[in-house]
């Protein structure tokens, strides 16, 4: 009886372990696929099912079994699973129990470094050996014994690992010692060709053949360490054998090396093929580093045979970039926005070798790519938009080098071939990268030069009044954040383009300056107090922090301009125009901020503004102690009509300053009739002020 229980027992543990393996195993299958779900689903529900009916029979039994037996059975019985308990080895408890002093962090990453890690580190070391030993090492070995030895060695690895493989195939170990096997194999393949001569390109693409159908076979294990150094193996030749064709500076056999690469790479790629990106993303990060080492290679190089490896690379890459387009980036990140941006500047690259010195045909080109990318990758779906737009970043600034290296596209077609599609693009896709990347082109167009100035100020207009109209008319997508940067763009654009343009047209110099500051300044004042100012959702008039920035710029540099020296009407309209920009905003302020000190700002600021006209004048020092002096009663007339207690408080503190003033230093007896009359104003300008409080004073009491 013990004996059946015992096999019974045995048999249950371990199937209970083939099933935690088939668990494990069914949760390293990723997949998307809905049906495949499903059936894991049913299986598990049938198992539990089908264990919940065994456990109630047992129950079932043991009852029977109770009541039928003696007490003296149970209590042996009992006895012997104690006796059981308490000799079961120490190795089993220490098992069960938890190890405190190692966090499991720790167990984990150290259990990643020895199983994993070393292996794939023992294979580099063991890759480069053989290109030593058969490159420069062992100078008494001949050229037959070195190769003879590297394929030993390769073949050695790869058996043992085959042979280990048959007993335990989950064993990391003997993987990592077959794929070791299969990348040796591959070097060795590739010394007999391009460095030992040993047999023609013909024999080689054959046995690269028989090299593929194995790691075809060798594949279904689907083990990432195997793609690991399988690919690290593929790297380390095509390093090698780059610096052996530069150095030999041998077209031909760098031919020869292009197409062994092809071939190594896509039996790679299409055994390990998965349609979502993340999980060949081992396979690409390789694939970008291998066309980097060819890149070089190919400005290295000089012959008739490097023209077709170019094209031959420029046509690979463009294969792996249609891959990662027609491929999902549901679980990407940031990966597939990087690999992508790499795989593109390799294309751009190799493409700018096969074009040559015809840089029209390689900036159409180069747009024409950049923009079909663009489209695809933001039409493709994703869980976040991360990696997508760091695709969509790289693209535009690749389009927009690749204009720049045609002048006539760069001078002429950036506007209507880049700013106002993304423009319209963004908008249309409620995509911010192309919205945000007009933009910045859109300000790196107002400063460029060799342009021009009236096309570039036609041009800029209609992005402007385009971009405007867009916000407005998707409010759906409003942002307050893209429009002020559409109005900071906008202005700096007028503030500067509107000087090139109106000096082509005007014969004065002084013209065009003027024209740009008055433009550029009413601009802002109608964004400030037009509809334009508002939300376009709620109507309600936006905070506007942008606008009285800039706005506080034009004051500034409106005070700069009156004192250049302009004459009559120039003189006139900046005046005008600064006075504007000072009164746009000085009512907002003093009902919005109605405390100490709004009102000194908005008085200080009228004041130095009232100084500045004056010194323009060349007036005198009464006349501007005067002129303060009635500016001071305007401001505490304006303060009691719209109760504005600081402003007549400044009010106030200036008439007194400017008493002082009038006292202290206007007072000069060379002219005596006009310090005689400055005084005898201001005197009749105090008794004003008193009758204006006694006579708010008198209202307020009667009220």
């Amino acid at each position: 009886m013990n004996e059946r229980m015992t096999k019974i027992m045995n048999y249950e543990k371990r199937l209970l372990q083939d099933r935690m393996q088939l668990w494990h195993l069914m949760d390293e299958c990723e997949t998307d696929d809905t049906e495949v779900m499903e059936g894991k689903i049913r299986h598990f529900k049938q198992e539990i099912e089908y264990m919940e009916s065994q456990l109630c029979l047992l129950k079932n039994e043991m009852e029977e079994r109770k009541a039928s037996e003696p007490v003296e059975i149970q209590q042996k019985a009992l006895e012997s699973i104690q006796r059981e308990q308490s000799v079961q080895p120490k190795e089993q408890e220490t098992e069960a129990q938890p190890d405190f002093d190692m966090p499991y962090a720790r167990k984990d990453l150290e259990k990643t470094i020895g199983k994993s890690l070393m292996g794939i580190f023992a294979s580099v070391l063991i890759f480069i050996s053989l290109i030593l030993f058969a490159t420069l090492l062992l100078p008494y070995f001949n050229d037959t014994a070195k190769m003879i030895t590297t394929y030993l060695l390769s073949f050695a690895f790869l058996g043992v690992g085959l042979f280990k493989l048959k007993k335990d195939k989950d064993n990391k170990f003997y993987i990592a010692l077959t794929g070791c096997g299969v990348g040796a194999v591959y070097i060795s393949l590739l010394l007999s060709n391009m460095y030992f001569k040993a047999f023609g390109d013909i024999t080689l693409y054959l046995l690269i053949g028989i090299w593929a159908i194995g790691v075809c076979f060798l594949s279904k294990l689907k083990n990432k360490i195997f793609q690991v150094i399988g690919q690290l193996g593929i790297v380390i030749a095509m390093f090698c054998g780059c610096m052996l064709c530069i150095e030999s500076n041998d077209a031909a056999k760098f031919l020869a090396l292009i197409i062994f690469y092809i071939i190594s790479s896509g039996v790679f790629y299409f055994v390990h093929y998965d349609r979502e990106f993340s999980n060949n993303l081992i396979h690409h990060v390789f694939n970008a580093v291998n066309f980097v080492i060819l890149f070089a290679g190919c400005e290295e190089i000089l012959g008739k045979g490097i023209y077709v490896a170019t094209i031959m690379i420029l046509l690979f890459i463009a294969f792996y970039v249609g891959m990662m387009m027609y491929g999902r980036i549901e679980k990407s990140g940031v990966a597939f926005g990087i690999i992508l941006s790499i795989y593109v500047l390799m294309l751009i690259q190799v493409l700018g070798l096969v074009t040559g010195d015809n840089d029209f045909v390689f900036a159409i080109i180069t747009y024409l790519i950049c923009m079909e990318l663009m489209i695809a990758v933001e039409r493709k779906k994703a869980k976040e938009s991360h990696g997508k737009n760091i695709a969509i970043a790289a693209m535009v600034i690749f389009a927009g080098c690749g204009l720049g290296v045609e002048p006539v596209l760069s001078e002429h077609g950036v506007v209507p071939l880049m700013i106002l599609p993304w423009l319209f693009l963004g908008f249309y896709r409620n995509n911010v990268v192309w919205k945000y990347s007009s933009m910045i082109l859109f300000l790196n167009y107002a400063f460029k030069d060799n342009i021009n100035e009236t096309e570039r100020l036609f041009l800029g207009l209609l992005v402007a009044v385009s971009a405007f109209w867009l916000i407005y008319k998707n409010k759906n997508q409003y942002s307050a954040r893209f429009k002020n940067v559409v109005h900071v763009v906008t202005f700096i654009f007028l503030s500067y383009s509107m000087v090139g343009a109106v000096l082509e047209l005007a014969r004065n110099s002084e013209l065009p300056e003027v024209v740009s500051f008055v433009v550029a300044a009413l601009f802002n004042i109608v964004m400030m107090r037009s509809c334009f100012g508002r939300d376009p959702i709620t109507g309600e008039q936006e905070k506007g922090t942008v606008y009285n920035i800039i706005n506080m710029l034009v004051m500034i540099g409106g005070i700069i301009r009156i004192n250049y020296g302009y004459e009559g009407i120039l003189h006139l309209v900046i005046i005008i125009t600064t006075l504007i920009a000072f009164m746009v905003n000085a009512k907002n302020l003093l009902d919005r901020y109605d405390n100490r000190f709004s009102g000194i700002y908005v008085g200080l600021k009228f004041t130095i503004l009232m100084i500045v006209i004056l010194e323009s004048f060349h007036s005198v020092n009464y006349v501007i102690s005067i002129a303060c002096f009635v500016l001071a009663i305007l401001s505490i007339i304006i303060g009691f009509v719209g109760q504005y207690k600081s402003l007549r408080v400044f009010g106030l503190i200036l008439s007194m300053v400017s008493i002082f003033k009038l006292i202290m230093v206007d007072i000069n007896y060379t002219n005596t009739l006009g310090n005689a009359l400055s005084f005898f104003v201001s005197g009749i300008l105090c008794f004003v002020i008193s009758l204006i409080y006694n006579l708010i004073d008198k209202r307020i009491q009667k009220d």
